[in-house]
């Protein structure tokens, strides 16, 4: 069906999506926001947003800010995109009102009409006429976004999830990935994105996901979470469903959670055996107010940059040291300017995956398959977090000085990081750091008696 579509309408510069836009931007009177647009077409904002640029070059719309708050930006069909409507709605009735199995007496049927509209004898509708929509046959394309590494347990759940998704959707619905993507506002650009309909779905860590809310940076409080078992019962656990819940009134819905591995520290040149050690070392940090204390309770310089920009500055001798999940220093060769890996293991990387709530519900009963394909990529993934971070401390200790903590050193950063905690505690009140320690502790698995 889609096919006959695009051969009627491919004379007149438009295939079947963007004549499905046109039509709606033309019951549009007041123009569409490009999200509206994609929740009605079912289709992600990021593939509509080549459809809408190739209408806007023919000249058949035209974006414009809304009239009432100039950040929004609408599209409009223009006059000359109304006429080209008006002329080709006999030829989408007649397919329309078509089964996808078209014989020779309804192929037979669709020709007289062509043949009409070139005499210019065809009938214009009625304004006010509802604009059709896509039967059936439109695969529908979702862009999830994450700035990690494809290696990282992030980025190998959205590649599972992508697999999933197409398997069980028949191929209706495919994951676009980009990863690792390279938006340079990093993670902050990224919750922006998912918000406004660009990405579909994408991972952001937690700090900086708590910069929209704000218990949200409480999950990565250092040494809040012992090991993976900790983390992962915590993380199924009723405060990390909370902050999920809590991002419904910013549009997102929220799919689950990956805990990326330990952070550790690097560190140009200097060794690091105790937080002293970091004092007045320029620290890259995440864009989010807890990375910024974390550093400060290191005594370091902070410097809040996005990942994206993180092993360019390294190079240019920006930055002394930074601080991250054993994948991501892989991942982006930071051996190459960083000769020290300090193990402090002090606070899991934590990725909340969140979706942009009117795309996933546009995509009507095909939405619990999108999320029950996140949460069997979640689950297979959490199998593989020990093997992979073995790994990877096996293949960064052959190409870094790795300094591994006694007991003693930990506690000596368990100590100086008391600072974090009361820092969060004059913004968020005592309280927030009370309710994440007792979820912690309720998480944490009893010890078994031999």
């Amino acid at each position: 069906m889609v096919r006959e579509y695009n051969r009627r309408l491919r004379p007149y510069g438009l295939s079947y999506v963007p004549y499905f836009v046109l039509l709606l931007l033309v019951a549009g009177d007041e123009g569409l926001r490009p999200s509206d647009v994609a929740a009605e077409l079912r289709l992600d904002a990021s593939s509509l947003s080549g459809h809408l640029d190739r209408l806007e070059a023919s000249g058949l719309l035209e974006r414009r800010p809304d009239a009432a708050d100039r950040r929004v930006i609408r599209a409009h069909a223009t006059d000359a995109g109304r006429a080209l409507a008006a002329r080709l709605e006999p030829i989408g009735r007649a397919l329309c009102s078509l089964e996808a199995d078209l014989d020779a007496a309804a192929l037979a049927r669709i020709d007289r009409v062509v043949q009409t509209i070139a005499a210019g004898t065809a009938q214009a509708p009625e304004r006010g006429a509802p604009a059709l929509r896509p039967r059936a046959g439109v695969v529908t394309t979702l862009r999830a976004a994450t700035l990690t590494v494809p290696r990282s347990i992030v980025g190998r759940i959205l590649t599972r999830f992508a697999v999933l998704v197409e398997q069980r959707t028949g191929g209706a619905i495919r994951i676009v990935l980009d990863l690792p993507s390279a938006a340079r506002g990093g993670e902050l650009q990224t919750l922006v994105d998912v918000r406004s309909g660009d990405v579909a779905i994408a991972s952001v860590t937690v700090p900086v996901a708590g910069n929209l809310i704000p218990d949200a940076q409480l999950i990565e409080l250092p040494y809040l979470l012992d090991d993976f078992a900790h983390a992962h019962a915590f993380l199924d656990g009723p405060f990390a469903a909370g902050v999920l819940a809590d991002a419904q009134a910013f549009g997102l819905e929220g799919l689950g959670y990956a805990a990326n591995g330990f952070r550790s520290v690097t560190t140009r040149d200097v060794a690091v055996r105790a937080p002293a050690d970091v004092a007045q070392l320029r620290l890259r940090v995440q864009q989010s107010p807890i990375n910024v204390h974390l550093a400060e309770a290191f005594r370091a310089v902070a410097v809040p940059l996005p990942f994206p920009r993180l092993a360019e500055a390294l190079a240019a001798c920006e930055i002394d040291a930074q601080e991250n999940a054993l994948a991501n220093v892989a991942g982006l060769e930071l051996w190459r300017s960083q000769r020290y890996l300090t193990l402090t293991r002090h606070a899991v990387s934590v990725a909340a995956l969140f979706a942009n709530a009117e795309i996933l519900a546009g995509l009507g009963s095909r939405a619990a398959i999108v999320r029950s394909a996140m949460r069997d990529a979640i689950a297979e993934q959490r199998l593989q977090a020990e093997r992979l971070e073995a790994e990877l401390h096996a293949e960064l200790a052959r190409r870094m000085t790795l300094i591994e903590l006694d007991e003693a050193a930990r506690d000596r950063f368990v100590a100086a990081m008391r600072v974090v905690d009361d820092r969060i505690a004059r913004a968020l009140g005592p309280d927030a750091i009370a309710r994440v320690r007792d979820a912690s502790l309720a998480a944490r698995p009893v010890p078994t008696l031999a």
